[in-house]
C-alpha cells in the first residue's frame, strides 16, 4: 500500500539531517583505514547483533545513493560506503558471505520490483485482461529506507 506522506517526509528529513552531519565523509574514510588488512576490526565492524548494523546501513547508503529525492544530497558518501563494504570483503569468509547475501537480496528485490512494474504496464496495455507473462499482485517487502532510518525505533519493528 501507499506510505503515509507524513511518515515519508519525516524519514526523508531524518536521513537528510544524518547526511548533513559534519565529518561524516572523514569518519567513513577513517573506518576504511582502520579495517584495511585488519581482521579483528573487520569482524567488529561487521557485527550484526544490532538490528541496524554498520554493514546494513552502509549497504542501504550504497544501494540508494542514486535514488534519493532532491532534498537529500549524499555528497559522495554512497561511493565511500561501497568502498567500506568492499574493504570488508577482503579477509574474512563470514563477512564476505554477509555482504554478498545482503547485496544479493537487494538485487533480487530490485528484479522483483522491475517485474511488478512490467506486469502493471502489460496489464494496463491489455483491453482484454491479463497478458500471458504478466504477474499480478505480489506482496511488497518492507521499505528498506523506513526500516533503516537512523531515528527509527527498531524494537517496535520486531
Amino acid at each position: 500500500g501507499e506510505k503515509d506522506p507524513g511518515v515519508v517526509a519525516k524519514l526523508s528529513g531524518d536521513w537528510k539531517q544524518y547526511f548533513e552531519r559534519q565529518g561524516l565523509h572523514t569518519a567513513f574514510r577513517m573506518l576504511i583505514g582502520l579495517l584495511t588488512n585488519h581482521v579483528p576490526t573487520q569482524l567488529s565492524m561487521a557485527d550484526d547483533s544490532d538490528p541496524v548494523s554498520l554493514v546494513t546501513v552502509c549497504h542501504w547508503i550504497e544501494s540508494t545513493s542514486d535514488k534519493l529525492d532532491n532534498e537529500i544530497s549524499l555528497k559522495g558518501i554512497g561511493l565511500v560506503a561501497e568502498t567500506l563494504l568492499d574493504g570488508l570483503l577482503e579477509e574474512d569468509r563470514e563477512i564476505k558471505d554477509k555482504i554478498k547475501t545482503i547485496r544479493k537480496k537487494t538485487r533480487e528485490r530490485k528484479k522483483e520490483i522491475a517485474e511488478e512494474r512490467r506486469s502493471k504496464v502489460l496489464v494496463s496495455m491489455s483491453a482484454f485482461g491479463p497478458i500471458a507473462g504478466a504477474v499480478e499482485g505480489r506482496a511488497a517487502l518492507p521499505d528498506t529506507m523506513e526500516e533503516n532510518s537512523p531515528n527509527s525505533n527498531q524494537a517496535d519493528a520486531n
